[in-house]
């Protein structure tokens, strides 16, 4: 799906990519290793100079934790797609369940400190 024909369609998805990227506080380098490509394809993806095969435009949407969709066309069942909701939404149930998890842990600290 590499999308020569159509470089608006790639520069927005690459700015959507570089939102969803710099939200979660991850480095070119570290969504390249999630996704198994190099750093400097990364860049030209966020850049608009390459587009994204169906395999790879799944896999980012994984990673981000968002749609294919949202991806493509910036449109989000959620007001802000970098919401936690929107997130949460989009989880593999084992991640999901790990993150349920960690909130628990959390909310336990939270709540020990309320009681002191």
């Amino acid at each position: 799906m590499s999308n020569q024909k159509n470089p608006e369609l790639n520069l927005q998805m690459g700015l959507r990519i570089r939102l969803l990227r710099t939200s979660l506080g991850i480095t070119q380098a570290d969504l390249a290793e999630l996704i198994d490509v190099n750093t400097s394809f990364i860049a030209s993806v966020e850049l608009g100079k390459k587009g994204l095969s169906i395999k790879t435009l799944c896999r980012l949407a994984q990673a981000l934790y968002t749609t294919t969709d949202y991806l493509l066309t910036g449109e989000s069942p959620f007001q802000d797609p970098t919401s936690m909701e929107a997130r949460l939404s989009v989880m593999e149930p084992p991640v999901l369940q790990g993150a349920e998890e960690l909130v628990r842990s959390y909310l336990k600290v939270v709540d020990a400190f309320k009681t002191e």
